[in-house]
């Protein structure tokens, strides 16, 4: 009897180890899934604040990120007399990442918002989008244990800001220049492209 129960203890915890594995592998896959750059859009809306055209004209700027599941990843809105909007984003070439329990299975390049610039002479300002060792808001997922995301994470930015891995980290700016007066909203819209370019387009708001 004692053998018997021994030997179903032993199957039960062996199960659990698979059924915890396989919980992980879908968990990772998810992460995965959401490292591509098809599946993440920067939206930048401008609306003028005035029509006084005696004075210098201030914009409402909205800067809006959205994750793979289409939902915000942030927001970010703020009132810009200047007329040029830079982004700067970081790209990780993740060909090489293995750590552990963590690989990305086929070549793939992350590209993060790093930071907007607002260029306005000596009223320049500069907002950090994503801060360094922690998720990227634009990949942070809402349907996942977050620690499992945060260990994925920081694993992937062990890799990627270590000195031999220079060469995995690239830098690309765009920019955003708005005419000399707003008089309508405008509607930007940013993505990534796996080589690294950005292409942004932009409209009139037709609403």
């Amino acid at each position: 009897m004692l053998i018997i129960v021994i030997f179903a203890t032993g199957s039960y915890e062996v199960y659990k180890f698979f059924l915890c594995l396989r919980a992980k592998d879908a968990i990772l896959a998810r992460i995965i899934s959401s490292l591509d750059n098809d599946a993440h859009e920067t939206h930048v809306v401008v609306m003028p604040d005035n029509d006084d055209a005696g004075s210098s004209q201030s914009n409402t700027v909205i800067i809006t990120c959205f994750n793979i599941c289409r939902q915000k990843a942030f927001e970010y809105r703020f009132s810009f007399s200047g007329r040029v909007l830079h982004l700067q984003v970081l790209g990780i070439d993740c060909t090489n990442f293995k750590r552990g329990e963590f690989c990305v299975p086929e070549e793939k390049n992350i590209h993060v918002s790093l930071r907007l610039l607002m260029l306005n002479g000596a009223n320049s300002e500069i907002k950090d989008l994503t801060h360094l060792n922690k998720i990227p808001p634009e990949y942070q997922l809402s349907d996942i244990p977050d620690k499992f995301e945060k260990k994925f994470w920081k694993s992937l930015w062990q890799f990627a800001l270590v000195p031999d891995n220079e060469e995995a980290i690239t830098v690309t700016n765009t920019q955003i220049k708005l005419p000399e007066k707003v008089d309508t909203t405008l509607f930007y819209r940013i993505q990534f492209n796996s080589n690294g370019s950005i292409n942004v387009t932009n409209q009139k708001d037709s609403s």
